[in-house]
């Protein structure tokens, strides 16, 4: 069975993915009749793009249909995890006498194409940050060897053992109101024994009354 045609918009969205197709019809009726108004969309960013004319914009009278293909949105956000903040901006350009106005401006984000990730793309820095603080914290209870990189500027050999368990408490606190936005909760306290040999894993969560 086939699945019926999705309907085409009027207004700009919030989120467009990069390498995905999208459709937008848009409409400006103070502008209709002569002279004729040739419409560009122009994407500011991290990148910059205008599309101009057909195959992504066709007129039909005072309404343009704009239809970008996946080559047109991949370039707004090639790679990585992160959404990218973009402005959009609507021009009309009189073909005959050349008069230019800015019509609208919308405030969009790039998403990324996920068929383009790799391995660690889609976490967050607060993810990659408790990561890198609990391999260092299991590093130093096995006597293993502790990697060198710097979080917040400070070298991760030169936090003593209570700041790190510390700074864990507050990633993993930092990390679940990301996973969990607009969920009520309860920061809470780790409490760590003073050694490996005190008492197995995993160590007792306190939370705060």
């Amino acid at each position: 069975m086939s699945l019926p045609e999705p309907v085409i918009p009027t207004s700009w969205p919030k989120f467009i993915t990069a390498g995905a197709s999208f459709k937008v019809d848009r409409r400006f009726s103070q502008y209709s009749g002569s002279p004729d108004w040739v419409l560009s969309v122009l994407f500011g960013g991290a990148a910059v793009k205008t599309i101009t004319g057909t195959p992504q914009i066709t007129p039909d009278g005072n309404v343009y249909h704009i239809a970008l293909a996946p080559a047109d949105t991949q370039p707004l956000n090639p790679g990585g995890g992160a959404s990218l903040a973009y402005t959009v901006v609507e021009r009309l350009t009189a073909a005959s006498t050349g008069e230019v106005y800015d019509v609208n401006v919308e405030k969009i984000m790039i998403s990324p194409n996920i068929a383009l990730a790799e391995a660690g793309d889609y976490l967050t820095p607060e993810e990659k940050i408790l990561a890198q603080l609990q391999t260092t914290l299991a590093a130093r209870i096995s006597g293993g060897a502790v990697e060198s990189y710097s979080i917040a500027g400070r070298s991760i050999t030169k936090i003593s053992t209570p700041q790190l368990q510390e700074m864990i408490g507050q990633y993993k606190w930092k990390v679940y109101q990301q996973r969990n936005p607009g969920r009520p909760g309860v920061p809470g306290t780790f409490s760590f024994p003073p050694s490996d040999t005190t008492q197995l894993y995993p160590w007792p969560f306190r939370g705060r009354g």
